[in-house]
Protein backbone atom coordinates (compact mmCIF):
# COMPACT_ATOMS: atom_id res chain seq x y z
CA UNK A 1 0.00 0.00 0.00
CA UNK A 2 1.62 3.22 -0.96
CA UNK A 3 2.36 6.15 1.74
CA UNK A 4 -0.31 8.21 0.07
CA UNK A 5 -2.79 5.81 0.35
CA UNK A 6 -1.92 5.32 3.60
CA UNK A 7 -2.53 8.86 4.51
CA UNK A 8 -5.55 9.36 2.66
CA UNK A 9 -7.18 6.35 4.51
CA UNK A 10 -5.60 7.87 8.15
CA UNK A 11 -7.73 10.76 6.98
CA UNK A 12 -10.87 8.93 5.93
CA UNK A 13 -11.05 7.26 9.19
CA UNK A 14 -10.86 10.08 11.27
CA UNK A 15 -13.85 12.07 9.79
CA UNK A 16 -16.83 11.82 11.72
CA UNK A 17 -19.44 8.65 10.42
CA UNK A 18 -21.56 11.46 8.67
CA UNK A 19 -18.53 12.44 6.46
CA UNK A 20 -17.79 8.95 5.79
CA UNK A 21 -21.14 7.59 4.35
CA UNK A 22 -20.85 10.46 1.84
CA UNK A 23 -17.18 9.50 0.87
CA UNK A 24 -18.02 5.70 0.93
CA UNK A 25 -21.43 7.23 -1.49
CA UNK A 26 -18.53 9.00 -3.58
CA UNK A 27 -16.17 6.28 -4.05
CA UNK A 28 -19.05 3.66 -4.86
CA UNK A 29 -20.47 6.01 -7.77
CA UNK A 30 -17.19 6.69 -8.94
CA UNK A 31 -16.18 2.45 -8.83
CA UNK A 32 -19.80 2.15 -11.19
CA UNK A 33 -18.15 4.68 -13.54
CA UNK A 34 -14.71 2.30 -13.57
CA UNK A 35 -13.73 -0.17 -16.55
CA UNK A 36 -15.84 -3.04 -17.00
CA UNK A 37 -13.28 -5.62 -16.67
CA UNK A 38 -12.23 -3.91 -13.46
CA UNK A 39 -15.54 -4.21 -12.30
CA UNK A 40 -16.13 -7.97 -13.33
CA UNK A 41 -12.70 -8.63 -11.88
CA UNK A 42 -13.83 -6.76 -8.21
CA UNK A 43 -17.38 -8.99 -8.27
CA UNK A 44 -15.81 -12.28 -9.38
CA UNK A 45 -13.45 -11.83 -6.18
CA UNK A 46 -16.32 -11.14 -3.81
CA UNK A 47 -18.27 -14.36 -5.10
CA UNK A 48 -15.29 -16.28 -4.78
CA UNK A 49 -14.83 -15.06 -1.23
CA UNK A 50 -18.17 -15.27 -0.15
CA UNK A 51 -18.40 -18.89 -1.02
CA UNK A 52 -14.81 -19.91 0.54
CA UNK A 53 -16.37 -18.01 3.27
CA UNK A 54 -19.65 -20.01 3.05
CA UNK A 55 -17.51 -23.51 2.59
CA UNK A 56 -16.18 -22.73 5.91
CA UNK A 57 -12.71 -22.18 4.28
CA UNK A 58 -12.46 -18.80 5.44
CA UNK A 59 -13.18 -16.60 8.65
CA UNK A 60 -15.01 -13.54 8.95
CA UNK A 61 -13.64 -10.20 11.38
CA UNK A 62 -16.10 -8.09 12.65
CA UNK A 63 -16.08 -4.80 11.53
CA UNK A 64 -15.61 -2.63 14.20
CA UNK A 65 -12.35 -4.96 14.67
CA UNK A 66 -11.40 -4.67 11.15
CA UNK A 67 -11.30 -0.98 11.54
CA UNK A 68 -9.44 -0.75 14.60
CA UNK A 69 -6.63 -3.05 13.26
CA UNK A 70 -6.18 -0.74 10.47
CA UNK A 71 -5.89 2.33 12.70
CA UNK A 72 -3.43 0.81 14.34
CA UNK A 73 -1.68 -0.22 11.40
CA UNK A 74 -1.74 3.72 10.16
CA UNK A 75 -0.47 5.15 13.27
CA UNK A 76 2.40 2.89 13.33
Amino acid sequence: MSKELQQVMGEALALDVESQGILVDKLMVNLAHAEPAFLDEWLAESARRFEAYERGEETAVDMDEAIETIRRQLHR
